[in-house]
């Protein structure tokens, strides 16, 4: 708009001019061209400078009408022409959809640096992880088996009674190390005693005989022996050994004239040395027994038995046998 307003000006101007031109009687051309003229094209007569001044102004005051809004003596500066739209296709950014808008990126948070208080049960400098809800149990109960009582497992039928009936039936062999044991105990044995009571008494002699009888068809066998002891008489004692398949352990169960019930347990300490002991009471004090059976040759045993009581005195039995027959 302000450029045509400034277009409407300049051509009244103009048109004034030429007014002024079309009344003012022709000079020769020679006269003319000696008129010297000012900027805009309007002679200068000389001896009148104010004239040529005067149009001068005229014409400036023609040109510049006040534009609206403008202040007097103001310059009014041309509107700036709105751009093209421009219609090529702008390149979708990476992760935005064709037809939608980007929305720019928001900028991070800056990082609380306050230490928070650590949850209950949450090691410092560890992520605490929302605890998980327990699911719902299932309450429906249900259907028990046909011959199992509640909360039992359901075993083979006929329980586990037909199920160790059914392996009892089928024949088994001697483990090795029960067989070893029987072996090296079975048959007759004749013994030579040393007995020390206490510290400080004179250890008494004596002799006994065993009889070592395989049992429970060659699970274990059965020692019975019997001799006479001076000053305490004839004695007897029975001994239960064998090998525990179950527990893996060598036992002597042992019973004697004396009123002493042992239930010794033990192991191989090698192929020909078994060590068995027990901590039981003898007339009411606490005592540890241990014994250890040799077999330095195929038909020889040696027995050392060493009794400890509670107040830290021991008594001793040693004995060497030999096998007289089976």
């Amino acid at each position: 708009m302000t450029r045509i307003l400034f277009a409407l000006a300049l051509a009244a101007s103009g048109a004034a001019l030429a007014e002024e031109d079309a009344g003012t009687p022709q000079r020769p051309a020679e006269q003319q061209a000696a008129t010297p003229a000012d900027d805009h094209g309007h002679e200068v007569h000389e001896g009148h400078p104010e004239a040529g001044h005067e149009k001068k102004e005229e014409h400036h005051e023609a040109a510049q009408p006040a534009e609206k809004g403008v202040p007097k003596g103001e310059t009014a500066h041309p509107a700036e022409e709105p751009k093209p739209a421009d219609d090529k296709p702008q390149p979708a950014e990476k992760g935005v959809l064709k037809g939608e808008t980007a929305h720019p990126a928001e900028e991070p948070k800056p990082a609380d640096d306050k230490p928070q208080p650590a949850e209950k049960g949450v090691l410092k400098g560890e992520t605490a992880h929302p605890a998980e809800e327990p699911k719902p149990a299932d309450d429906k109960p249900q259907p028990a088996e046909k011959g199992v009582l509640k909360g039992e497992t359901a075993h083979s039928p006929g329980g586990i009674a037909a199920e160790m009936a059914a392996e009892s039936m089928k024949k088994h062999e001697v483990p090795p190390e029960v067989k070893k044991i029987v072996d090296h105990f079975t048959g007759s044995w004749s013994f030579t005693t040393t007995i020390s009571m206490a510290e400080g008494m004179p250890p008494i002699k004596a002799r006994e005989k065993y009889q070592c009888k395989k049992i429970a068809n060659g699970a274990a066998v059965n020692c019975h022996g019997s001799g006479k002891v001076p000053g305490m008489g004839k004695m007897e004692a029975t001994h239960l050994i064998g090998y525990d398949p179950e527990l893996k352990v060598v036992r002597m169960l042992s019973w004697s004239s004396m009123g002493e019930i042992h239930d010794h347990r033990g192991a191989y300490k090698d192929d020909d040395h078994i060590e068995v002991g027990v901590e039981t009471t003898m007339m009411g004090k606490k005592v540890t027994e241990v014994l250890d059976f040799f077999f330095p040759k195929k038909n020889q045993m040696e027995v050392k038995a060493v009794t400890t009581f509670e107040d830290g005195s021991k008594s001793t039995f040693e004995a060497k046998g030999k096998r007289t027959g089976k």
